[in-house]
């Protein structure tokens, strides 16, 4: 029954966000030149050589990680072109088959032979450009996984450099009890007697060499296969 005078409040409508996933990321390789360089801190002799061979460890797998980039971009555009040729390939066959049967009635035996031939080669070469395409659909599949491991391992080579660096980089001048902290915001922390932990992400932001890039499989999710990856960044060397 319906009582009058009483107004029902209008129910709320709830609306789903759908949570954006990041699809760039970048790596950050640091200048222990320019660090030791602004910073009243130095790396001890005895470090600096497994400092750079973590460096150049690092700086392989990014070359890595580009050569694995730009074959993704090239796999992208050949897996296009051969989609394109299947859909005129379908259309070929399509349009054939209908044709074959409106004219079938005045067709002679001859014509009909030839006609079922014809089709008989177009479902060939359809089948040829569709089998291509699923190759090239899994190479690229298998290339994007590849590229999300490959990014994993960077990732954790560029956590263990900079782990390196915060527990191995000392100060210049204090190297004992007397430590004193010399710039807050780079340091904020002492470990041991000589060591002092840095900010890391200051580090990062201001000393250091970024690769920037694109999240293959992120983008390919969020984009559409249709969108074409882009180009690396070319600040980086």
């Amino acid at each position: 029954m319906e009582i009058k005078g009483i107004a029902r409040k209008p129910k709320k409508e709830i609306i789903m966000q759908t949570p954006t996933v990041k699809t760039t990321d970048l790596f950050c390789i640091p200048n222990i030149k320019e660090i030791m360089s602004a910073l009243p801190i130095t790396l001890e002799k005895k470090n600096v050589s497994l400092y750079h061979t973590k460096v150049r460890e690092m700086k392989r797998s990014i070359e890595q990680h580009k050569r694995m980039y730009n074959r993704l971009m090239i796999q992208q555009e050949l897996s296009w072109l051969v989609q394109r040729d299947v859909e005129k390939y379908k259309l070929r066959l399509d349009v054939a088959i209908c044709d074959f049967y409106y004219l079938f009635d005045k067709l002679s035996n001859c014509q009909v032979q030839a006609k079922e031939k014809s089709i008989k080669q177009l479902k060939e070469l359809f089948q040829q450009k569709k089998d291509i395409a699923s190759r090239l659909e899994l190479k690229y599949h298998t290339l994007l996984a590849e590229e999300v491991m490959t990014r994993t391992a960077i990732k954790l080579l560029e956590r263990s450099l900079w782990e390196y660096l915060k527990f191995h980089l000392v100060d210049k001048k204090a190297r004992g009890p007397s430590f004193k902290q010399t710039n807050v915001k780079y340091w904020y922390d002492k470990v041991g007697l000589q060591h002092c932990s840095i900010n890391v992400e200051n580090m990062k932001e201001n000393f250091s060499s970024k690769y920037n890039f694109t999240l293959p499989l992120e983008f390919l999710n969020q984009k559409g296969f249709d969108k074409k990856l882009p180009q690396l960044d070319k600040s980086y060397i």
